[in-house]
């Protein structure tokens, strides 16, 4: 069963309709349109899968092999999606607006000479000063390839994170776990969220929770008094999983046809995951 994450409605259909989109992950190269990276991710999620499962049957805590292979797999889910797409081309974009922003008429030279290997004239270069130090004439659009490279990129160092916290198995006695098409949820201890950075973050966070099934789920901690142990949970504690997991979600919801998780649950409104609040600015005199 699949929820909008507003509740505002809910069909039938697998995980798999709701949660992979065709081409999200094709790049462009010289050669034309690629599916490398798709397939690469495809190989992240078999091997955790089954790195999971042997889990759940009772290989907990897991041996170092299968606990790399959960650890790139979480790491691949908190990437992989709209959200986090989102969240990276802001900074990328904001980075670029400002760039342009601050174009001077010699840089702008050296630009379409090392480009394009012409000449610009000053009323050109001057014209394109005008026109880059004013935001609101353009937008700026950061290419997909490059939000899947840093996204490759990340992967190795979130999955170290991963690897190197405190994994506790949850067994839901009671009741049953959802799940959602940002699988990967964060919670913070109110005391340990910073006045600046605040509590996001797949590395600040105090715990890192991801769904296996209907009734596992894995806590990746900071710090766990009882170490890495199974635990058997139930009631209020599955109704905090499962609306933590809810709130992560960027549009579905998604559980068991037979099980009724969202009942009587309410959530935040949803906030994007990162933001900026200043727009970008001139620096450079205006005779550059």
């Amino acid at each position: 069963m699949v929820a909008r994450d507003d509740f505002s409605r809910d069909f039938v259909a697998s995980a798999d309709d709701v949660t992979v989109e065709r081409d999200f992950y094709t790049v462009e190269t010289d050669s034309g349109r690629s599916q490398d990276v798709e397939r690469l991710l495809a190989t992240f999620e078999s091997d955790g899968a089954e790195a999971i499962a042997r889990v759940i049957e009772g290989a907990f805590p897991p041996v170092a092999p299968d606990r790399e292979r959960i650890s790139i797999f979480v790491a691949a889910q908190w990437l992989r999606g709209w959200d986090m797409r989102e969240a990276m081309s802001i900074p990328i974009a904001y980075m670029a607006q400002m760039m342009a922003m601050n174009a001077t008429k010699s840089s702008i030279r050296r630009f379409f000479k090392e480009t394009e290997n012409r000449e610009v004239s000053d009323e050109e270069a001057q014209d394109l000063v005008e026109f880059a130090k004013d935001p609101s004439q353009y937008r700026v659009e950061v290419h997909p390839n490059e939000i899947i490279r840093q996204m490759l990129e990340m992967i190795p160092g979130l999955a170290n994170m991963a690897f190197a916290r405190k994994w506790q198995l949850l067994h839901a006695q009671e009741g049953a776990l959802l799940t959602s098409d940002a699988p990967v949820s964060m919670w913070t201890h109110p005391k340990n969220v910073h006045p600046f950075y605040g509590s996001s973050g797949f590395g600040m966070s105090d715990e890192l929770t991801i769904p296996l099934d209907r009734h596992h789920a894995l806590v990746l901690a900071h710090e766990a008094a009882a170490g890495e142990v199974i635990r058997e949970v139930g009631g209020e504690h599955i109704r905090v999983l499962n609306r933590r997991t809810a709130a992560s979600a960027r549009r579905y919801i998604i559980h068991h046809p037979d099980d009724d998780p969202l009942e009587g649950m309410q959530l935040p409104p949803s906030q994007p995951k990162m933001s900026v609040s200043q727009p970008p600015w001139r620096m450079v005199p205006d005779d550059e």
